[in-house]
């Protein structure tokens, strides 16, 4: 399935890369299913004294965006988004897992965000709707998701307590495939969206270089890393 984003553009459906260390790689995303923020409807109503931005806005970096879209099909969720800063890093950071071929072709982006929940819905565990668009294929990257801890950004859904008036901060990894390059940062959960998109300067993460796995037979599980989505279109 195609999502005409803008001319060319698809949705990566099932992420870029799930990464787990220690364990198997998050299994939960499907890649032969769309991700589930597509039954959204930009014609979502926002409560009472809520103004959404207009879909088509172009953001600078430190702009905040109101958005509402359905999570799932009984849920509505309205957010207050500030995209405020993306670094480029690279995937040294990752040295603790056991890329796979894919994973070491990447570009690993983090993307920092202060996000609040701007309506009446508890949206605990409800994955970020955020994503990258890749420079090269004009392609939607989904955000990465780990089945453990990643230090330097956690990239995890919203917290347990993200109800109204809540708010948190994320960092999200994104892996653009086949040395791709980050060319904006877009709120587009479905395929009705007309897209936000943040644009600014991109900085450079502080390297993060923890211990890498141990050799095959040394009696310790090494982390490892799967595709869990491509590409379509």
């Amino acid at each position: 399935m195609t999502l005409p984003i803008r001319p060319a553009l698809a949705l990566l459906l099932a992420g870029s890369l799930a990464l787990s260390c220690g364990g198997d790689p998050d299994s939960s995303a499907d890649p032969s299913d769309p991700p589930s923020s597509t039954l959204a409807s930009p014609e979502i109503t926002a409560p009472e004294g809520v103004e959404l931005t207009e879909g088509g806005s172009e953001l600078k970096l430190g702009d905040n965006a109101i958005v509402a879209w359905k999570p799932r099909s009984d849920v509505t969720g309205v957010l207050d988004i500030t995209v405020s800063k993306i670094e480029l890093t690279t995937v040294k950071d990752f040295i603790a897992f056991k890329l796979d071929a894919a994973s070491k072709e990447s570009t690993p982006y983090y993307v920092h965000a202060s996000i609040t929940n701007a309506g009446d819905t508890d949206l605990s565990g409800v994955p970020v709707p955020l994503y990258v668009v890749d420079q090269e294929t004009n392609k939607l990257v989904q955000a990465s998701n780990f089945a453990s801890t990643f230090k330097p950004c956690p990239s995890k859904p919203f917290p347990k307590g993200f109800v109204a008036g809540k708010t948190t901060t994320v960092c999200l990894v994104y892996l653009i495939p086949e040395h791709g390059k980050l060319e904006s940062v877009s709120f587009r959960p479905g395929q009705e969206y007309n897209p936000i998109v943040w644009n600014g300067t991109i900085g450079k993460a502080k390297p993060y270089r923890p211990k890498p796995p141990k050799p095959s037979g040394s009696g310790t599980p090494s982390g490892s890393a799967t595709p869990s989505g491509t590409p379509t279109g």
